[in-house]
């Protein structure tokens, strides 16, 4: 279960425009965070996201205070030599297309959340903040939950 705050450009650097000042139109369909064990210092949050808009909308990065920083990242799969491997990299945006969905999953698309600032308990609810290229920004929150 995912739940949304109202989106603002705060704490967001440079001249703010018209476009920035309005809520970052994106519905959260799912957030959820991976549980892990006290002792690891790293977890993938997974958020789907719909834009109903006209125009793509770029995400360039994520903020939570349960983590240190964020990595957005995907999964890829290569070819080497007719094996397929599949490996993560880290990716500079990750884009929600006008009238369509963002999936991140296990697998796939993610956050990866690094530098955990304290244990992360299932069924707890955990503040995520993902940045639009333009400056907008959305809050959101998401489930601790286990993979």
């Amino acid at each position: 279960m995912a739940s949304a705050a109202p989106a603002s450009g705060a704490g967001v650097s440079g001249a703010a425009t018209a476009e920035s000042a309005q809520p970052l139109a994106l519905e959260v369909r799912a957030a959820g965070v991976t549980a892990v064990p006290p002792s690891m210092h790293e977890t993938a949050a997974y958020v789907t996201l719909h834009n109903p808009g006209e125009q793509d909308i770029v995400l360039v990065g994520a903020s939570t205070p349960a983590a240190e920083h964020t990595m957005l990242m995907e999964t890829v799969i290569t070819d080497a030599s007719g094996t397929s491997m599949s490996g993560m990299v880290e990716v500079q945006s990750l884009t929600v297309p006008a009238g369509g969905e963002l999936a991140m999953a296990s697998g796939g698309d993610h956050i990866m959340l690094m530098g955990l600032t304290q244990p992360l308990e299932e069924g707890q609810e955990m503040a995520l903040t993902l940045q639009a290229q333009d400056g907008r920004t959305l809050e959101l929150n998401a489930v601790v939950e286990r993979p």
